[in-house]
C-alpha cells in the first residue's frame, strides 16, 4: 500500500488547456495526502477499487465539488442515490469505446436497513443496483 506522504492529488488536472499559462499552473493545483482509507478489494481484479483520500488542506468550492462525509448519528433518508462510473461488460467493444466506459451514472436506491456489524447500508431496488 502506498503511504499517504507519497500521494499527491491534482485538482482540475483533467482540464489541461492552459491557454496563456504554463505548466507551472498545474503544479499549483497539487495537494498532499495525510490519510487514506482503502476499500478491501481483490487486488487482481478491476472491481471495487475505491479509496478515500484526506488532503492536508481544504479545497475551495470554486475548484472542485466537495462530498459530504457521514457522522455516527446520521439518519438516512428512505431514498438514497449512488453515483459513479466504470465499465459495463454488456457494452460491446468498439473503436470509439474500446474500454466500455459508461460515464457518470446515478441510481436511486430504496433504504431496506443497515447492517451494524459490517457497517453496510442495505437497499432494495428491482432492476438496478450498484456493484461493490
Amino acid at each position: 500500500m502506498i503511504k499517504p506522504e507519497n500521494i499527491f492529488v491534482f485538482i482540475g488536472i483533467n482540464n489541461t488547456n492552459i491557454s496563456g499559462g504554463s505548466i507551472f499552473q498545474l503544479f499549483k493545483a497539487r495537494h498532499n495526502a495525510i490519510k487514506t482509507t482503502v476499500h478491501n478489494y481483490d487486488h487482481c481484479g478491476p472491481n471495487n477499487d475505491l479509496a478515500l483520500i484526506e488532503l492536508s488542506q481544504n479545497i475551495s468550492e470554486d475548484r472542485s465539488t466537495p462530498i459530504c462525509m457521514p457522522t455516527d448519528d446520521l439518519q438516512l433518508h428512505r431514498v438514497l442515490y449512488a453515483s459513479g462510473f466504470g465499465k459495463d461488460p454488456a457494452v460491446p467493444v468498439t473503436p470509439e469505446h474500446p474500454l466500455r466506459y459508461r460515464g457518470q451514472q446515478v441510481v436511486a436506491q430504496h433504504l431496506y436497513g443497515e447492517d451494524e456489524i459490517s457497517h453496510k447500508i442495505l437497499t432494495l431496488t428491482f432492476g438496478k443496483g450498484t456493484m461493490f
